[in-house]
């Protein structure tokens, strides 16, 4: 069996019969403090990231994060626990989600060892995140017939129609489009059940869709209500 696991949503999708099973990540959650107090915990991946760039004992961390206008690029300070806008350069201070800590033998700024963190599930809304590497060349996911996205979800795919208008993809659709845009593919090819026999290309880059056979391009757009980066 042939499996793709979404981090956006948190779930494993069995490619071929469409089961959805929830999968967890054990270390720990980091946020970043958006306004005065309010703390926002970063995407999955972001996360990932972070405790593995502290556990390889590296000080500063690239990572890139969803806007309203694309993506931004931010630099961490692992040591002084600060995020900063590449562009802007405003700051922003950062920290694991308390009653959680990285991974075991790494130390914070004052040298103390850290325990392991506790495997407690973590549910948060999608986030779309990309990471910063790309591959070589594009990836193929089968949107399953049965796949339900989480119920948080909250991030739109539109393509834009011939009379201008958009329109959404469908769940399933959807759901495997942002799985390929959160793992950072530059672009995908996708099956469309609104017009079966065609076969599309998306590009995460230009955010254009390609029917391959016919070599129409729409453009596409990405809608998450929830990004606040």
């Amino acid at each position: 069996h042939q499996y793709c696991i979404n981090f956006a949503h948190m779930a494993q999708i069995n490619m071929g019969t469409g089961v959805v099973r929830p999968v967890r990540r054990l270390g720990a959650v980091w946020q970043c403090e958006a306004e005065p107090g309010q703390w926002v915990d970063y995407p999955g991946v972001v996360c990932a990231q972070i405790n593995a760039a502290i556990a390889a004992g590296r000080a500063t961390l690239d990572i890139t994060l969803p806007h309203t206008r694309g993506t931004r690029r931010y630099k961490l300070d692992l040591i002084a626990r600060m995020q900063e806008n590449c562009h802007t350069h405003t700051r922003r201070a950062i920290r694991a989600s308390p009653g959680q800590a990285p991974a075991s033998g790494t130390r914070d700024s004052l040298g103390t060892p850290r325990p392991l963190a506790t495997a407690t599930p973590v549910h948060r809304q999608p986030s779309g995140q990309r990471s910063n590497r790309l591959p070589d060349r594009a990836h193929s996911f089968a949107a399953p017939a049965t796949l339900i996205p989480a119920a948080s979800s909250t991030v739109v795919w539109e393509c834009r129609a011939n009379q201008g208008a958009w329109t959404a993809y469908s769940a399933a659709e959807t759901v495997t489009i942002e799985a390929a845009h959160a793992a950072g593919q530059a672009s995908m090819d996708l099956a469309l059940a609104c017009n079966p026999g065609q076969q599309y290309r998306i590009d995460f880059v230009s955010m254009v869709q390609t029917n391959v056979g016919t070599g129409v391009v729409r453009a596409v757009r990405r809608l998450d209500p929830q990004a606040v980066w």
